[in-house]
């Protein structure tokens, strides 16, 4: 249609291996909840407490009313494409090994805790992300 726009992808990252990771898993099924669905897809990526990336689903809870999304141990595991400016390969899983994930404009970082606010995940992503409402 003319003058439809494109949803955009948001990654919604959450978890990680600070001691706040519950908190981030919390604040993550708020933020799902309150993103438009016409407006916004959203890729759950949740950070392990051992610190891997994983693709999380979609339909992990939020709409239901969960208090917090899950993280599975079994998820397939994902890594970013240096330079790739929001791409992501696959590692395991579901998809072949190698194989790339679908395109993330824009990234909102749920996760709390110094390290991860600040440091590890910002470095990885390497590209413009929002800034978490916590992050002074």
């Amino acid at each position: 249609m003319v003058g439809e726009r494109r949803k955009i992808t948001v990654g919604l990252l959450f978890g990680g291996r600070s001691a706040e990771h519950e908190v981030s898993r919390i604040s993550a099924a708020n933020i799902l909840r309150a993103l438009n669905p016409d407006r916004y897809d959203v890729s759950l990526i949740g950070i392990s407490k051992d610190g891997r990336w994983l693709v999380c689903d979609a339909g992990n809870g939020a709409e239901a009313g969960s208090a917090a999304l899950t993280i599975p141990d079994d998820a397939p595991q994902i890594g970013l494409i240096p330079g790739g400016r929001g791409r992501f390969v696959l590692c395991d899983g579901d998809g072949a090994r190698g194989a790339e994930a679908p395109r993330i404009d824009v990234v909102f970082r749920s996760c709390t805790g110094r390290t991860e606010k600040t440091g590890r995940c910002k470095e990885r992503l390497n590209w413009p992300t929002c800034r978490s409402w916590a992050h002074p």
